[in-house]
């Protein structure tokens, strides 16, 4: 029996990894999928790109694209710039991007870099698999053909060098929506607040059901199309993994608690 396993941010929490991938054994008939945000705030960056590097070789691996990779990338691509003197994009106060630029060689950043997609579809559990939300405006203006039979790979190679100013910012939005105004535009963060509805709230299943990560939240919440698995390991919570077996059998979850806090709480409870 082949599962499809999706696994919410671990934000460098490896201990916490490695005892999830224990318990689930993920297999050659197996699909392994990664909600983002691999980087920032907890103790080993690296080590976690470097475990799943290392985990592919027993099961079919993906991972999508967070707003914490994607940045360290931006950063990355000013800092290989012999040109830029002052690099225009800051790292947050909770990462090491130096560190970790310093422990991953080349082969390993062109895996994040090629391997970490925005958007994932996955028709046999009619699932798809994004790091934040999908905002009403991106369902309006992106035909489902282009998420279920994509002609490119939409990784940050694409997103960087290839897409339209339009595609970028249209999928840009999958990597930091939260909030949403009455119309599903995106709100930015320093502009939400507790009335704005959650994306989730405006979404009616366009794309299947949506497993995400991003809002970390102390428990899994379920939305009528859509459900949040970022239970805030990084935070002294619990990271979680889904486990999806077929479009008829109710999906189970696998939790693994934090072995500490590494970094002052931001849980915050979104409801459903």
């Amino acid at each position: 029996m082949s599962r499809t396993i999706i696994i919410g941010d671990i934000h460098g929490c490896i201990a916490e990894l490695k005892e999830l991938v224990a318990i689930l054994k993920p297999s050659s008939t197996d699909t392994l999928v990664f909600t983002g945000d691999l980087i920032d705030r907890g103790p080993d960056d690296s080590g976690v790109v470097k475990f799943l590097i290392e985990t592919q070789s027993k099961c079919h691996l993906r991972c999508v694209l967070g707003n914490h990779d994607e940045k360290f990338f931006r950063w990355l691509d000013y800092k290989e710039k012999a040109s830029i003197i002052v690099n225009p994009v800051k790292p947050p106060e909770d990462s090491n991007w130096e560190r970790l630029h310093k422990e991953l060689n080349q082969d390993e950043l062109n895996w994040m870099r090629n391997q970490m997609e925005i958007i994932i579809h996955l028709p046999n559990v009619d699932t798809t698999i994004v790091h934040a939300g999908i905002p009403a405006h991106f369902t309006r203006h992106v035909p489902t053909d282009e998420v279920f039979n994509p002609i490119t790979i939409k990784n940050y190679t694409w997103l960087r060098n290839t897409a339209t100013p339009k595609q970028r910012d249209l999928y840009k939005q999958l990597l930091f929506t939260r909030r949403v105004s009455s119309s599903g535009y995106p709100i930015t963060l320093e502009k939400q607040t507790d009335k704005d509805a959650v994306w989730a709230d405006l979404y009616h299943g366009e794309y299947g059901r949506v497993v995400f990560g991003h809002a970390a939240n102390p428990n899994i919440v379920d939305y009528r199309y859509a459900t949040a698995i970022d239970t805030g390991c990084v935070y002294g919570g619990y990271l979680t993994a889904i486990i999806l077996i077929d479009r008829n059998t109710a999906p189970y979850f696998i939790q693994t608690k934090a072995h500490k806090s590494y970094v002052t709480s931001k849980l915050q409870d979104y409801g459903n």
